[in-house]
């Protein structure tokens, strides 16, 4: 369809079909789709609708626009400071693919540490977390509200 979009801030476009129903004799096919931030909905849709077959249509019935914040903003840096000193790695910020909480404030970001072997591990029938991750982000947090709370 030629919608293989990806960037280096966000990665590749995930594209996922989660439902088909048929309402008044009409079949539906249900997607949900996180594309990278480069790409506007607009390229996103032209790829889409020139694939379609004569009769078949496109509705967005949700829409999250991307958000991104600047990783050079002095309160990242000392969160990824603080990542980085209590848990020995490298605390370089990564984006998300998911619509979070972060949306909903201005000046808000998802904070959630994660550590090697934990990708993919949220949000299944089996989600996970050892006793030992969950302690080091508990001392991450204890840490960022220390700095936090000097803050103007």
């Amino acid at each position: 369809m030629g919608i293989n979009f990806e960037d280096a801030a966000s990665g590749a476009l995930q594209l996922a079909f989660y439902g088909l129903s048929i309402e008044s004799q009409q079949l539906s096919c249900h997607l949900t789709c996180r594309y990278p931030i480069s790409v506007t909905e607009e390229q996103l849709l032209a790829g889409i609708e020139a694939a379609l077959l004569p009769g078949m249509t496109v509705t967005v019935k949700r829409r999250y626009p991307s958000q991104v914040t600047d990783p050079q903003l002095p309160f990242i840096q000392q969160l990824s400071a603080i990542y980085a000193a209590d848990a020995g790695l490298d605390g370089t910020p990564v984006t998300t693919t998911g619509v979070t909480y972060a949306r909903a404030l201005p000046n808000i970001i998802a904070f959630g540490p994660s550590f090697p072997g934990q990708k993919g591990i949220a949000h299944k029938g089996d989600e996970w977390l050892q006793f030992s991750d969950w302690q080091m982000m508990m001392q991450i947090y204890y840490d960022s509200l220390l700095v936090v709370g000097t803050q103007d």
